[in-house]
């Protein structure tokens, strides 16, 4: 029998993993027949960071939109005020 978990946060120690741990979260654990028939239970465990990975992609991903909003309200306020003095009739 073999069990595969991607867990949500980065793996910092493992109870007898088959392989350690892939890209970081990705943990395998792997019995034998023989062993199953046996009744030896399959040992499963991980200590896991608290930060979940889902949860700080989606924050960078809410900082890179609203950078980019601000940016681009910037841009837009510039142009428009740029275009309002260049209207404004000259005194003279």
């Amino acid at each position: 029998m073999a069990v595969r978990f991607h867990l949500p946060s980065k793996v910092y120690s493992h109870r007898n993993a088959f392989a350690g741990v892939e890209r970081g979260n990705i943990v395998a654990w792997r019995e034998t027949v023989a062993e199953g028939l046996a009744g030896r239970p399959l040992e499963v465990g991980a200590l896991i960071d608290r930060r979940s990975i889902l949860r700080s992609t989606i924050g960078l991903f809410a900082i890179a939109i609203a950078l980019a909003l601000g940016i681009l309200a910037t841009v837009l306020w510039w142009v428009v005020r740029k275009g309002r003095k260049a209207q404004a009739p000259a005194a003279g």
